[in-house]
């Protein structure tokens, strides 16, 4: 696999929570299927996403915020999921397929 395609992988196995994925807007490129995907993904599981630097650090401040919050009251995440939820993207997924 692609390292885009082994990142989407590790999005769906629940492994990561956010992606930053730099690219160069003023060049095309060969595997843009592949990024596209990868942004779908992305969409699908509600992850985090930065593909720029002001992107990407504004993701990376939210979640450091919420990792001293949390880990202020003895947790150890810095993705909030509403309470009652234990997997973001299966009520993402079941909304969606019931459209």
């Amino acid at each position: 696999l692609g390292g885009d395609q082994q990142i989407g992988a590790m999005l769906v196995a629940g492994e990561v929570d956010a992606i930053f994925f730099f690219r160069d807007p003023f060049s095309s490129h060969a595997h843009i299927a592949d990024i596209q995907a990868l942004s779908r993904l992305v969409d699908c599981y509600q992850a985090y996403y930065g593909s720029n630097y002001r992107s990407a650090s504004a993701v990376l401040s939210f979640m450091h915020g919420n990792l001293k919050k949390r880990t202020a009251h003895g947790k150890r995440c810095s993705v909030m999921k509403p309470v009652g939820m234990s997997d973001l993207a299966e009520a993402v997924q079941a909304d969606y397929k019931s459209t």
